[in-house]
């Protein structure tokens, strides 16, 4: 794995660049230090070309930075620090998988921006509710809820409707993308998290 000082580098860098959009002008930049000889010599199927050390030493800082910029990159937290890059590839996808399902059936009422709904639907963001037991939530989510239930200190007393059709690996992502969005950081939440806890629901 890389270094944590270059990784927390290289999410500043990627950050600046996506902000700025200067992906293009820096690889044109680059293409300064490929210097062509005078005259290409070529044997039919030889070509040479001339590359200074400056010149080099710039594309392998450049694409490492790239490479770490990788589609899963936006989506790190303190809780997955430590993650393999296989893992950090599952996790990424859970949380891309985890947003539709999210869009699809639970934003209506719990917003896409994970606040709530007034006085109706309890905010997922920064929930003590929710962040205090993850079991409770996945049986939530399979089963639905009925009752009072009290979240940041304001009760809440609006049914949730199951969403028995939804198999344990959408669950896992849908649980995975709410657990680590809107500041909620407790990475991935695995299929056998699963279903120990819907084996439990009470």
């Amino acid at each position: 794995m890389m270094n944590k000082k270059f990784l927390y580098f290289t999410r500043i860098v990627c950050t600046f660049l996506k902000t700025c959009h200067v992906y293009i002008y820096i690889i044109f930049r680059l293409f300064k230090y490929f210097k062509p000889l005078s005259r290409l010599k070529s044997d039919r199927f030889n070509f040479h070309y001339k590359l200074d050390k400056a010149g080099l030493f710039s594309i392998v800082i450049f694409s490492l930075i790239l490479f770490s910029c990788g589609r899963y990159e936006e989506f790190r937290n303190s809780a997955t620090e430590n993650y393999s890059d296989t893992k950090m590839q599952k996790y990424a996808k859970y949380m891309i998988q985890g947003k539709q399902l999210y869009t699809t059936h639970c934003s209506n009422c719990h917003q896409e921006n994970g606040d709530g709904l007034g006085k109706l639907f309890p905010p997922l963001a920064k929930s003590d509710y929710m962040l205090a037991d993850i079991p409770r939530s996945i049986c939530a989510i399979k089963n639905g809820l009925k009752g009072e239930i009290e979240v940041n200190g304001k009760t809440y007393n609006q049914a949730m409707p199951a969403l028995e059709r939804l198999t344990n690996l959408e669950i896992a992502e849908i649980s995975t993308y709410i657990y680590n969005s809107w500041e909620n950081e407790k990475g991935m939440i695995e299929i056998e998290t699963i279903e120990e806890s819907l084996s439990n629901c009470q």
